[in-house]
């Protein structure tokens, strides 16, 4: 049975951005922005996948993750990782993203990022293990 307690912990860690207190606010290597790049991408073409969504709302969608994949190229970690959340937060608070849509892009960007801010491996949980 998975430990639902360390789980809440890691999101939470991932969104608040307390990583691992040894990661500073480093650029991301050339490997960790393509890492980035490409799971901005695969959170992107996910979102065609969901019905609720509309495509003015898929596409406003896009273009921020467009943003946050710039970013990655010019600022740093912990900065990356404020405005991932900022722009996910804008998206509810103005209507564009359902809670729950939101929840799903934050577990996929957890998934495949949370190693990069010093947060350690997946939940058993998100694995499927």
């Amino acid at each position: 049975m998975p430990d639902l307690w360390e789980k809440l912990k890691h999101d939470r860690d991932f969104l608040t951005g307390q990583a691992s207190p040894d990661i500073e606010n480093t650029p991301f290597t050339a490997t960790e922005q393509s890492e980035v790049s490409g799971h901005l991408r695969q959170i992107k073409n996910n979102l065609n996948n969901i019905p609720e969504l509309t495509s003015a709302q898929v596409s406003e969608i896009g273009i921020r993750l467009e943003h946050l994949e710039e970013a990655s190229e010019r600022v740093g970690r912990k900065d990356w990782l404020m405005m991932f959340n900022g722009a996910i937060a804008s998206l509810i608070l103005s209507d564009l993203l359902p809670p729950q849509i939101a929840e799903h892009i934050i577990v996929m960007a957890i998934q495949g990022l949370a190693h990069l801010f010093g947060i350690g491996g997946l939940p058993h949980l998100l694995t499927g293990d």
